[in-house]
């Protein structure tokens, strides 16, 4: 008999494209293991849909967030700040820890930060996931000293990493060829007033994994968390291929031999 798990649910949310909403899998009944997982800045739960279908495949519910802003517009995502970011993973990170014995947290990105934040707020999660974390942004120093003057005549800014046929597609997965100037803004705020402070006290067990090519987060980023870390348990893997795309980066075997480990030790 063929079972009808794992199942798919995709929330209806108004405004926002089929492929871009936020699911969740239910991987078996009665499941006591949850992993939630969180996007990136201007990116959507789907860019990292096939992590989700290894891992509910594997024996995991997964829950994805869409985090506030995101989804729909340019001036959605303007109008959001990092306090709202946060409210949307830490809503999901009460009800999830209310309903499973074992809740851990898949942060790619930007949503890398966000789980190491909810991992010192919440020290009963089981293991935190970091992926490609932005501490440090590739070409940072250009960036720090344009940014505050791009704020007054700059609205946009252009994703570089992008391409033609990419572009493409984006629509379609709620995502943007461009960043607003204020949520890049919002973005630096938060890893300076808040993941840099939190790394020291995060007591969760944490695997990193970073590729050395990302031209986007520059990959000292993970090498920064990871020297910071206080944490005993902790392991950092420098990826060889791929650049910020997640699917390029993080493999089907490295799911399989790193993350998937990771999740069954604790």
């Amino acid at each position: 008999m063929v079972s009808e798990y794992p199942i798919k649910t995709y929330k209806a949310l108004t405004g926002v494209p089929p492929k871009a909403q936020p699911f969740f899998i239910t991987s078996c009944p009665d499941n006591d293991q949850v992993v939630i997982i969180i996007h990136g800045v201007s990116s959507t739960p789907y860019s990292l849909h096939f992590i989700a279908d290894i891992l509910a495949t594997s024996g995991y519910d997964v829950d994805t967030i869409l985090l506030a802003g995101h989804g729909t517009t340019l001036a959605d995502l303007r109008r959001s700040t990092f306090h709202d970011w946060v409210e949307s993973a830490d809503t999901a990170v009460q009800a999830n820890l209310a309903r499973y014995k074992k809740v851990y947290i898949l942060g790619y990105s930007f949503g890398a930060s966000l789980a190491i934040h909810l991992g010192v707020c919440y020290p009963q999660i089981k293991g935190i996931i970091s992926l490609g974390i932005p501490i440090t942004l590739y070409k940072e120093n250009t960036i720090r000293a344009l940014l505050p003057l791009a704020r007054f005549f700059l609205r946009n800014y252009k994703k570089h990493w992008i391409t033609a046929e990419k572009a493409k597609l984006l629509p379609e997965l709620g995502q943007h060829t461009h960043i607003p100037v204020p949520t890049l803004v919002q973005f630096r705020r938060f890893i300076s007033h808040c993941t840099k402070r939190d790394i020291p006290h995060l007591r969760v067990p944490i695997l990193i994994g970073h590729s050395r090519a990302d031209r986007v987060a520059d990959p000292v980023s993970s090498q920064y968390l990871f020297q910071n870390l206080k944490v005993k348990d902790k392991s950092l893997y420098l990826i060889d291929h791929g650049n910020h795309r997640v699917d390029e980066v993080v493999s089907r075997d490295f799911v399989s031999h790193k993350i998937l480990r990771f999740l069954q030790k604790h």
